[in-house]
């Protein structure tokens, strides 16, 4: 699908959108920024499109799937969870996490050649669950970790549910072996989810007890009474506890969504990036100096935040990797109105699509868009450029609300990979075969290999 829609987009360049009818349905490609950000930017075009229906038995009607003014009100809840403070709270996690994925790594380096995303997954899914939830599941120290495997079965059947039509009529798709995957991994997630919602307000409720007032369990104060890193979770049981606005399933739903929005896509990022660095010697030499220029010789200094702030190249190097694979290579609205756009009429109930991938391999907007070239995104050559060029993190009210989140917990992996180890990548990108499901990811994998560097 990601290389019949990009040959669509690319066949149509000074057009700026294209329309593919499937029944009575239109939908509307855009694949210019100054076409996209019609749509992006709007504050009516909110809700998403309807291939997002397999969610629900997951996410239910969270911030991720939820429409109008219920997304409005879950967007104004949630937004204060992802403030800059509080993410400075998750440095330790990411610090702690990603030290254990650099030991695996060693590992590694004796075994000779491995997959980079299964490991870099296990990491994030980690950081995520302890961020979001205060909980632990310890993926990257079991082998066999059942909620890990729920959560890959529950995405790979996703996979398998947007490539095959016949799947999209519930009754098929639930009786199907992938169906009866998907819903067994989904139960497993829920009741890992509801033990640690219930465990973690009766902690709470007993403080409030304890404490005989419910002042002490404040928004503003420091993990609401608990002098620990604040996670999303206990900010949903604080409306839930002190107003009644959410429910206990509410509650599960918006974890679990924050949950997918915060791991696949920060796994792909970190292994692209990775990726890109093993192909490109002379880049990767840069982020080293660059970080050599920060810490030193002192390779087990723990990262902080005013550490991140100084990895620029760093982030020119994500931004590029992010551009060439974009986690979440399309967007899906719906719109129930008509809309004008670059001087074509869009008729009410039209489906719109942005085209991300194409996007960021468009050649008037990106000049040689297939060369991994991370100085586009050095400051003055991004002066002149659309905002809407580049969104590995959507833009507009409905962007991505844990992006910095997400650059922190990159940065942070991947600084404390590259202080220790030189990686090399094995595969040229002709050989890396792509698949959009959830998110933009390799079908084989990438293959691998790291290298201890000599202390200086």
């Amino acid at each position: 699908m990601l290389q019949y829609v990009t040959g669509i987009c690319m066949m149509n360049l000074e057009e700026k959108l294209a329309r593919i009818t499937w029944g009575k349905d239109n939908y509307f490609l855009f694949f210019h920024p100054e076409s996209a950000q019609e749509i992006l930017k709007s504050g009516t075009i909110i809700n998403k499109d309807w291939v997002y229906d397999i969610l629900h038995p997951w996410l239910g009607h969270a911030l991720l799937t939820s429409t109008n003014n219920k997304w409005r009100n879950r967007r104004k809840l949630i937004t204060p969870s992802f403030h800059f403070r509080i993410l400075e709270d998750f440095q330790g996690i990411f610090n702690e996490q990603s030290n254990i994925l650099v030991e695996k790594l060693k590992k590694q380096a004796e075994n000779g050649e491995f997959d980079i995303v299964d490991v870099v997954n296990l990491c994030t899914l980690d950081i995520i669950v302890e961020t979001a939830m205060g909980a632990h599941v310890d993926s990257q120290s079991q082998e066999d970790n059942a909620y890990a495997h729920a959560i890959q079965d529950i995405t790979s059947s996703i996979l398998q549910w947007f490539t095959k039509p016949w799947y999209w009529f519930s009754p098929i798709f639930n009786l199907s072996f992938c169906g009866r995957k998907f819903n067994k991994g989904i139960e497993v997630v829920h009741q890992f989810d509801r033990k640690v919602i219930r465990e973690k307000k009766k902690m709470i409720l007993k403080q409030i007890k304890e404490n005989k007032v419910i002042d002490n369990f404040e928004e503003n104060k420091e993990g609401f009474g608990i002098k620990k890193r604040r996670a999303l979770l206990d900010m949903l049981l604080y409306h839930h506890i002190k107003n009644g606005t959410l429910s206990e399933e509410d509650i599960r739903e918006e974890v679990d969504g924050i949950m997918l929005a915060g791991q696949d896509t920060t796994t792909m990022g970190v292994s692209w990036t990775l990726y890109f660095l093993g192909l490109h010697d002379n880049f990767q030499q840069k982020v080293y100096e660059e970080l050599y220029h920060i810490f030193g010789d002192d390779v087990d200094r723990k990262i902080t935040t005013d550490d991140l702030k100084k990895m620029k190249y760093l982030e020119c190097v994500i931004k590029e990797a992010l551009r060439i694979y974009p986690p979440v290579p399309f967007i899906f609205r719906r719109n129930p109105s008509s809309l004008e756009v670059d001087g074509y009429n869009l008729p009410p109930n039209s489906s719109y699509v942005i085209c991300i991938h194409a996007i960021h391999h468009n050649p008037t907007v990106f000049e040689n868009p297939e060369v991994f070239d991370p100085d586009r995104f050095l400051p003055e050559n991004c002066e002149k450029r659309n905002p809407i060029a580049f969104l590995p993190f959507s833009a507009g009210p409905r962007n991505c609300i844990g992006q910095k989140y997400a650059m922190f917990e990159m940065k942070t992996i991947l600084a404390n990979v590259l202080r220790k180890f030189k990686v090399y990548s094995l595969d040229p990108r002709d050989k890396i075969l792509v698949s959009a499901d959830i998110v933009l990811r390799p079908i084989f994998g990438i293959r691998m290999t790291v290298e201890g560097r000599c202390k200086n």
